[in-house]
């Protein structure tokens, strides 16, 4: 029994359709892990700072979020002596960091004219690693923003 050419032909093109399907979703799957495993971890080796910081504040919960640029970390803490001011936080968060080899490259307040309240900025940097602590001032949240590609250069990716 002979087989037609176009038996053949259509044969080979489900072939290589379901290869292509394959190895895109292999890719898919694949960055999908990376992000969500290698990432996540190397993230929380990098930002281990906010975990040994002397801070006289009591954890109530963090997030890690990853989008398509920025891994950001946010620790909520219920401050234990509330009539310590955010400068004092943000002295601890400071000092850490040059004792962890971090340099400080930036160090400011912004007032936010749409709510009256000032933010402070802190960016550290440790050889590819650039990392940025964002605080509003009165709110139990600081945030770590760290972009992807720091952590991907790091890993060597």
């Amino acid at each position: 029994m002979k087989t037609s050419n176009d038996a053949k032909m259509t044969v080979c093109s489900i072939a290589v359709t379901l290869s292509i399907l394959l190895i895109t979703l292999g890719v898919y799957w694949g960055t999908q892990y990376l992000d969500e495993n290698y990432v996540k971890y190397d993230v929380e080796q990098m930002l281990n700072v906010c975990n040994q910081i002397p801070d006289p504040t009591e954890r109530k919960g963090e997030t890690i979020t990853i989008d398509k640029r920025w891994i950001v970390k946010s620790v909520i803490a219920n401050r234990i002596y509330p009539q310590l001011s955010t400068q004092d936080g943000v002295n601890f968060f400071s000092d850490y960091a040059r004792k962890q080899d971090w340099t400080i490259c930036t160090n400011r307040w912004d007032l936010d004219n749409r709510t009256g309240k000032c933010t402070y900025y802190l960016t550290l940097k440790k050889k590819e690693i650039t990392c940025y602590i964002e605080h509003e001032e009165g709110s139990e949240i600081w945030r770590f923003w760290i972009q992807k590609e720091d952590i991907f250069r790091k890993m060597g990716l």
